[in-house]
C-alpha cells in the first residue's frame, strides 16, 4: 500500500543531528554565563526518523487532503505516536556536515552510499549541499539536484589527524548555508550532522 507523501517522525536510535542539537542547548547556559565546567561526557539518544509517504488509488491518482487522523503507525505490531505532520512537504534541502578532522574519516567514507540513499528517497526538485569541517568549516558542495557524481566526491574527506573539531561552529555554519536559498514553504531543510567527538575548537 501507497500512503499519503507527508514527514512523519516515529521511533529509530540513529538520527545524529538531533543529539547534537540538544547537547548544544545542554552547554550554552554554562557558556552564557562565563562558567567553567569540568570535562564530562554527555551522551544523548534520540529516537526520531523522518518518513515521506505518497498515497495513490487505484488508478494510480495521488489522493489529497488527507490529514494525521487518517493515518495509522506499527513498528513490531505496536502502534506508535506520529510526533509531527506535514502534508506539504514534497522536496527537500538536504545538508550533510561532515566531521573532517581525521578521526571521522572513515566513518563519513562509510556512511556515503547510505547519505545518498536516504536523498534519492525525496522528491524531485531536492537539494544536496556537503559542508567539512575541523576547526573551520567549508561548504564542498553547494545546495545541488546532482546528487550521483557530485555528492559522491563532496563526501571525500582528505585526511588531517591533528586538527581539532569545532562542531557547534559547524552546525551553525550549515544553518547560515540555508540563507542563500528562496524560502518555499513546501520545501522542508535537513541538516544531518556527522561526528564521532566533541567539540574541541568552537
Amino acid at each position: 500500500m501507497n500512503l499519503p507523501r507527508a514527514f512523519a517522525f516515529v521511533p529509530h536510535r540513529y538520527l545524529i543531528v538531533m543529539a547534537v542539537a540538544v547537547f548544544s542547548w545542554a552547554a550554552g547556559p554554562a557558556a552564557l554565563l562565563g562558567q567553567s565546567t569540568p570535562d564530562e561526557v554527555i551522551r544523548v539518544e534520540t529516537n526520531l526518523v523522518t518518513l515521506p509517504v505518497v498515497v495513490t488509488d487505484q488508478r494510480n491518482r495521488r489522493v489529497t487532503g488527507l490529514a494525521e487522523i487518517d493515518f495509522e503507525l506499527e513498528t513490531g505490531g505496536r502502534p506508535v505516536t506520529i510526533e509531527y505532520f506535514s502534508p506539504r512537504s514534497r522536496r527537500v534541502a538536504l545538508l550533510y556536515a561532515l566531521d573532517a578532522s581525521g578521526s571521522a574519516r572513515d566513518t563519513v567514507t562509510h556512511q556515503r552510499e547510505a547519505a545518498l540513499a536516504l536523498f534519492s528517497k525525496f522528491g524531485r526538485g531536492s537539494r544536496i549541499a556537503v559542508i567539512h569541517f575541523r576547526e573551520r568549516s567549508e561548504l564542498a558542495l553547494n545546495f545541488s539536484q546532482e546528487a550521483a557524481a557530485e555528492a559522491r566526491a563532496a563526501f571525500r574527506v582528505a585526511a588531517s589527524p591533528n586538527s581539532k573539531t569545532a562542531v557547534f561552529d559547524a552546525a551553525l555554519a550549515a544553518a547560515r548555508a540555508f540563507d542563500v536559498l528562496v524560502a518555499d514553504k513546501t520545501e522542508r531543510r535537513i541538516v544531518v550532522l556527522l561526528t564521532d567527538g566533541l567539540d574541541t575548537a568552537s
